[in-house]
């Protein structure tokens, strides 16, 4: 999964931008470069993305909200 170089304000690499949300998981959204984003995208990206955290252990659930799209995830529960 890509990760998001940004250089000031300026996208210079899309991909997955990861910030702390509620105590022990992560909210992750991704950003484009300028022109590189197709309407759909976000969500096929953070799809993608969904896939690659369950495999590596980790729960994440798609939120859209508004025209905005981002995964919460969570470490995975034993099963």
């Amino acid at each position: 999964m890509p990760i998001c170089a940004v250089e000031g304000d300026l996208v210079v690499a899309s991909g997955a931008v990861v910030e702390p949300a509620e105590p022990g998981g992560a909210r992750v959204t991704w950003r484009y470069q300028r022109g590189h984003r197709a309407v759909d995208a976000g969500e096929a990206d953070l799809g993608a993305a969904v896939a690659a955290l369950g495999s590596a252990g980790w729960d994440a659930l798609l939120y859209r909200a508004g025209r905005g799209r981002y995964l919460l995830v969570e470490p995975g529960r034993a099963r």
